[in-house]
């Protein structure tokens, strides 16, 4: 099911921990999922917080020490210092909206079983068109959101 809009929201702030650029949301933002082949519209409200992708800002992607052995003298120091996932994964792109939802399936813990918010991103994503990014990012929340979704 599509979205219905793209959401309006303003700039409240930067977060000092993670440098991530918090949004609030001035109108509602809906999205229909079908779950179980019965369709459930999931409402954003206005003034809901959200951050985007939560992607960490200081996590680098690291070469192996035998690839760095093959790199040219030239470029070892490149594979020492390693690619800043930022650089694949910015918190903001074609899976704005769909993070913007999962945000909120989180943010109602007694509403939505996290398998559940997980498997609403995926599908929300793929309806973006998210093409590569797409597995990485639902098997990133999987394996790490269980601490964003038990601390809300």
């Amino acid at each position: 099911m599509p979205f219905d809009s793209q959401p309006k929201s303003e700039r409240i702030g930067t977060d000092p921990l993670s440098g991530r650029v918090r949004r609030k949301l001035l109108e509602p933002f809906v999205y229909r999922v079908s779950i179980g082949g019965l369709l459930r519209e999931i409402e954003v409200p206005v003034g809901f917080e959200y951050d985007g992708a939560s992607i960490p800002k200081r996590l680098r992607l690291t070469w192996p020490a035998w690839l760095i052995r093959c790199l040219p003298n030239w470029l070892r120091w490149l594979g020492r210092i390693g690619i800043p996932v930022w650089v694949l994964f910015p918190p903001v792109g074609d899976y704005d909206r769909a993070a913007i939802i999962h945000d909120w399936c989180y943010s109602v813990t007694g509403d939505t079983p996290r398998c559940i918010a997980d498997a609403i991103f995926y599908d929300a994503m793929l309806e973006e068109g998210v093409k590569w990014r797409r597995p990485v990012m639902f098997y990133a929340v999987r394996w790490f959101g269980g601490w964003a979704y038990h601390s809300k």
